[in-house]
């Protein structure tokens, strides 16, 4: 998160807007307040985002004919280290949302 942070905060000062960069502080009440729709996309959107460009699955094919999704391995390891962290949260319990 600081990472992110620094890299906004920067990008800010550049634009010579920095005091309108929200404060470390915000950003994480931000994260716990809508990090359920992150976990969402990165089980929903993130397989499209680093899929290979040569090989984008037929969405529509694989609807109509029930094809299963094949995932590579840029997501399988994105996502092996994403959903311990979106369970340590709660995010991935959405009956109590």
């Amino acid at each position: 998160m600081e990472e992110y942070y620094n890299t906004l905060h920067s990008s800010f000062t550049l634009l010579g807007c920095a005091d309108l960069c929200p404060s470390l502080q915000q950003l994480h009440k931000q994260l716990e307040k809508l990090g359920r729709y992150g976990a969402l996309i990165a089980c929903t959107q993130l397989p499209f985002i680093l899929a290979d460009q040569t090989d984008i699955p037929d969405t529509e094919k694989m609807l109509k004919e029930g094809q299963s999704i094949h995932f590579n391995e840029r997501y399988k390891d994105a996502i092996k280290t994403l959903l311990p962290f979106f369970e340590q949260k709660g995010w991935l319990d959405f009956e109590t949302a």
